[in-house]
C-alpha cells in the first residue's frame, strides 16, 4: 500500500510537472511550429499573431489611461505612517510601474504588428525565430502593468477608506486568485491543443 501510494504521488508530481511545462510555453512560438510543419499557412499565422498583439496593445492603452501616476496621495493616518515603511512612496512606485509597462506594451505591440506586415510569407518563420522570446514582451509587460495597477488601486483604497479599505483589499485577493487560476487553466488547455496539433502534423510528415 505504501509503495502504491508513493507511485501515485510520483505520478501526480510528474503530471503537474508536465502541466507546468506546457503552461509556460509561448502560444505564438507553438503556432510558429504549426506553420513550420505546414499545418497552418502563413496568412493564418499572421492574422492570429497580429490579432493577439492588437488586442494586447488596445487593452494596454486602456489601462494606460487609468493609471494615476501624477495623482498625489498622502498618508495622513499616524498609525499607517508608523506601520508602513515608505508609505508616501508606494503609490508613485506602483502607479509609475503600471504606466511604464503599459506604455511598453502598447509600443512593442505596435512595432511587432507593423513590422510583421512587411515580412514576406516565405520568411515569416525565420523572422519569428530570430525574434525568439521578444515576441512575448507585449504580453509580459501587460501582465506586469495590470498587476501594478491593481495593487496601486488597492493601496489607494487603504489610504482613502482606512480599515475598511484594508479589509476589502484582502477580500479582493479571492477573485484575483481565481482570475489567475482561470488564466493558467485556459493557457494550459490552449498550449496542450497546439502541441497535440503539432505532434499530429509531425506524424503525418513521417
Amino acid at each position: 500500500n505504501d509503495r502504491a501510494a508513493l507511485l501515485d504521488v510520483e505520478r501526480k508530481a510528474e503530471e503537474l510537472k508536465h502541466q507546468l511545462q506546457t503552461t509556460v510555453q509561448s502560444e505564438i512560438n507553438l503556432l510558429r511550429k504549426l506553420m513550420a510543419s505546414k499545418k497552418m499557412n502563413a496568412e493564418n499565422f499572421r492574422a492570429r499573431t497580429q490579432g493577439s498583439w492588437e488586442m494586447i496593445g488596445v487593452v494596454s492603452a486602456l489601462f494606460l489611461t487609468m493609471d494615476r501616476y501624477n495623482e498625489l496621495l498622502h498618508c495622513d493616518e499616524e498609525a499607517l505612517v508608523a506601520g508602513v515603511p515608505f508609505c508616501e512612496q508606494i503609490h508613485p512606485f506602483l502607479a509609475g510601474t503600471a504606466t511604464l509597462f503599459a506604455a511598453c506594451s502598447v509600443v512593442m505591440s505596435m512595432i511587432l504588428y507593423i513590422q510583421m506586415t512587411f515580412v514576406p510569407d516565405e520568411f515569416l518563420g525565420d523572422w519569428m525565430s530570430n525574434l525568439a522570446w521578444s515576441v512575448e514582451i507585449p504580453n509580459r509587460c501587460f501582465i506586469l502593468s495590470v498587476s501594478s495597477w491593481a495593487l496601486d488601486l488597492l493601496w489607494q483604497g487603504v489610504i482613502h477608506h482606512g480599515t475598511f479599505g484594508l479589509i476589502f483589499s484582502v477580500l479582493v485577493l479571492v477573485p484575483a486568485f481565481l482570475i489567475v487560476l482561470f488564466y493558467l487553466r485556459t493557457k494550459n488547455l490552449t498550449n496542450n491543443y497546439l502541441m497535440m496539433a503539432a505532434a499530429a502534423a509531425e506524424q503525418e510528415g513521417h
